[in-house]
């Protein structure tokens, strides 16, 4: 179809009066979810502006007001933003609130939640005590110090004559355990050398009697230890008696060592040296004579110590071993 130009722009420009008419309703339909147009609305605009927008006849379209007096502003679909996502508002999971015990960090012992590294009633397993004085270390029933447990107890193995330098290492009569290790002792073994031989024949002690025969002695590390108290009582003290400084007597100190036997008797003497000499004093004096055949004792103990007016001091207990 031909126009002239004039009709061709008379044409033109209703039809984009009519796209501009409509354009808004569109928009805020698609764009704000408002309502369809209708023919009720104002010449030119053919939808509903949204709340707080007034429609502007002049420049055909929607502008907002603000309450505040402030100047109107253009509305476009510019201005629209995206609603903010909704916060979740529902119960979070509530907590267990029972009464249930926490998780046990170490071992189960039946009720119990114990280290067995260091429980000293579940020591390295359940139900394994150690007894006093041990204590439980890493796990191990462990003695203090440096002892060993020997027998139910702790012992000092470098120093015990019945466990030395082991459990049951014994030390012949005669010699004394010295860090760990048995040394015959020239003192003490010399007094129990010389008074075996003396036991090993009859032997007059004058008053007292004679005495036949009688079995050989041994050394006893508790016997050694009640000895040695008293010769370094007298030398430290300097008196010469079978009571002690403290008033005990022989066979007090003697049980003080935990020994388990019975006293026989204690015989001393004062200012040598030569083991062989004090033991042939002893056999010269009637009771001491009289203790050193006693068939009785079967174990004894030597003690010696220098010092005092004399120079030196010498014990000898004397007890029934068990």
């Amino acid at each position: 179809m031909n126009y002239h130009d004039s009709e061709f722009e008379d044409h033109l420009r209703s039809l984009l009066r009519h796209t501009r008419r409509v354009a808004p309703c569109i928009l805020a339909i698609v764009v704000l979810t408002f309502s369809a147009c209708s023919d009720d609305e104002p010449e030119g605009y053919f939808g509903q502006c949204p709340a707080g927008a007034e429609f502007d006849s002049e420049a055909d379209r929607c502008v907002v007001t603000t309450d505040a007096g402030g100047d109107d502003s253009e509305w476009s679909e510019l201005a629209d933003t995206p609603s903010s996502p909704s916060e979740d508002t529902g119960d979070e999971p509530s907590e267990d609130t029972g009464d249930e015990p926490p998780p046990c960090a170490h071992d189960q012992c039946g009720d119990d939640c114990v280290d067995l590294t260091s429980s000293p009633v579940h020591c390295g397993e359940c139900n394994q005590a150690c007894d006093a004085p041990r204590s439980c270390q890493d796990g191990q029933c462990i003695c203090p110090g440096s002892d060993d447990y020997c027998g139910g107890d702790c012992i000092d193995t470098s120093t015990d004559d019945n466990h030395c330098g082991s459990c049951g290492n014994t030390c012949p009569g005669g010699e004394l355990c010295v860090e760990g290790d048995c040394h015959p002792d020239e003192k003490v073994g010399g007094v129990i050398h010389h008074m075996n031989e003396a036991r090993s024949t009859e032997t007059d002690c004058d008053s007292e009697g004679v005495f036949p025969a009688a079995a050989p002695v041994e050394g006893h590390p508790l016997l050694h230890e009640a000895s040695q108290v008293h010769a370094d009582d007298m030398a430290e003290n300097d008196f010469f008696s079978h009571e002690g400084s403290d008033g005990s007597s022989f066979s007090q100190r003697i049980y003080a060592t935990g020994y388990s036997g019975s006293p026989v008797g204690e015989n001393i003497a004062a200012g040598d040296t030569d083991p062989e000499i004090v033991v042939q004093r002893w056999l010269d004096s009637d009771g001491h004579c009289r203790n050193l055949m006693s068939s009785s004792a079967n174990q004894v103990g030597i003690g010696f110590s220098l010092g005092g007016q004399w120079g030196s001091f010498w014990v000898l207990k004397l007890a029934s071993g068990y």
